[in-house]
């Protein structure tokens, strides 16, 4: 007489769901906290990024307009004027309520903006200029966005402006300088 062999095909057991739903919820929230960490970091790049882009359109339209652009610095937000005040060609000097602002600004960033020396500690005032050469009215300047986490290393989070160059970096604690990449 043969055997009959009796199959257990009645699916998982709870345990077996449990283990597998625990482990699901285990790898989902450490790629939610690596994508965080990921979006906050980018954020921090591509205000970087748009800033330091903003700066060398008002260095070029100085130089090629030939008249001063200012850009002026709050706690988290910029302007940048064209001086037309008198007019034709302007004076050289920011007059808010008659120099001309540029379309789409103020620009408002996400993070608090620090307007440094080149020293990387001392406030270095809340205006920089480009002169109808393009030349700046700093001899250096750092500007850098302050975020808090220190879990977040982003690739561009300062720039430097010198009388002729504006360069984006990285902030070095350690040292009080934007790293220049």
């Amino acid at each position: 007489m043969e055997k009959i062999k009796i199959v257990n095909d009645r699916g998982f057991t709870l345990v077996e769901m449990i283990v597998v739903m625990i482990i699901m919820a285990c790898v989902a929230t450490i790629a939610l906290w690596g994508f965080q960490k990921q979006i906050k970091s980018t954020s921090i790049r591509t205000q970087t990024s748009d800033l330091y882009a903003d700066l060398l359109s008002a260095q070029i339209n100085a130089l090629t307009k030939k008249r001063t652009y200012f850009v002026v610095f709050g706690a988290t937000t910029y302007d940048i004027y064209e001086d037309t005040s008198p007019t034709p060609n302007g004076n050289g000097t920011l007059e808010t309520a008659s120099d001309q602002k540029l379309g789409g600004f103020p620009k408002t960033t996400k993070y608090n903006i620090s307007l440094l020396g080149g020293d990387g500690t001392t406030a270095c005032g809340t205006t920089i200029s480009f002169d109808t050469q393009g030349l700046a009215s700093v001899y250096q300047a750092i500007v850098r966005f302050n975020f808090t986490s220190t879990e977040v290393q982003p690739e561009y989070d300062c720039i430097t402006i010198d009388k002729t160059r504006i360069l984006k970096g990285a902030w070095d604690s350690a040292n009080t300088v934007c790293a220049t990449k």
